[in-house]
């Protein structure tokens, strides 16, 4: 395939666990012994093969202090997959990968990709530390929230470190797959529009007072005002009104009243 497929993935974990330290040696092939906390969040990007298929990985690597959490949440939304680190040799960070999948799932798309990783089991094989938890417990805590995948690692020596992205880039695609081969039977569009009655309207007119088949009311008020002698004005108002109304018409089935007032106003202005 010639397109080049993108993916934004963010590394989640308690503190220590080594989450800078994978990100590092996948995308820089890099350790570094003493290094300082993260603040935030920090990048690195790799492009991996998959078969024919080129994709490139941009990793957020995340701080794990409560303290940048609000941070960290806000990039959930736009990942397409979370890797979940803990350490082998500390098992609280183990148990607070129930409360960090709570966290992923409640911000996180619903068909995110979610993949365990164990970390530090260097430590383990050198004799440096107990393991605290066993591969047994990670694998049945992955299949027991439906993660897509659990392997362990270690950042130090590589181990398991690209087989790790790989795995989860080979799910990654498939989903991918998933979604562009899902096409949605296009549905018939409904408009709603209000229905409009048509009422006629009659034109407006003038009627003669000579006409005597028609109720009038005829006022006619004449005003005059001085204005320092100099200004006269008259005004002759006449109001015509005329109203017709008919009740109880029926149409449609609805009760309509037709109401319908008609007026002309005349002003003459004489200085």
């Amino acid at each position: 395939m010639d397109q080049e497929l993108f993916f934004q993935v963010i590394i989640v974990g308690d503190t220590g666990v080594g989450k800078t330290c994978l990100q590092l040696r996948f995308s820089e092939n890099s350790f570094k012994e003493q290094h300082s906390v993260t603040i935030g969040v920090e990048f690195g990007a790799k492009n991996i093969q998959v078969g024919s298929q080129t994709i490139k990985l941009q990793i957020w690597d995340t701080a794990g202090q409560e303290t940048y959490r609000s941070i960290t949440r806000s990039f959930y939304r736009r990942a397409d997959g979370v890797v979940l680190v803990y350490d082998a040799t500390a098992r609280h960070t183990f148990e607070n990968c129930e409360n960090w999948l709570e966290e992923i799932r409640q911000n996180s798309a619903v068909d995110v990709v979610i993949y365990l990783v164990a970390n530090q089991v260097d430590l383990i094989e050198k004799g440096a530390e107990p393991r605290q938890v066993t591969y047994e417990e990670g694998k049945l805590f992955a299949e027991k929230h439906h993660l897509s995948g659990f392997i362990e690692t270690s950042a130090k020596s590589g181990v398991n470190v690209n087989e790790a992205f790989y795995e989860f880039s080979k799910v990654l695609f498939e989903r991918w797959k998933e979604r562009r081969e899902f096409k949605p039977v296009p549905q018939p569009k409904i408009e709603l529009r209000p229905t409009i009655i048509n009422k006629k309207k009659k034109c407006c007119y003038m009627k003669d007072n000579n006409h005597s088949n028609k109720r009038w009311f005829l006022s006619e008020i004449m005003i005059l005002k001085y204005y320092g002698n100099s200004l006269r004005i008259f005004v002759t108002l006449k109001y015509c009104i005329r109203i017709t109304f008919s009740s109880f018409c029926i149409r449609n089935s609805a009760i309509l009243t037709s109401f319908s007032v008609k007026s002309y106003w005349f002003l003459m202005f004489s200085r």
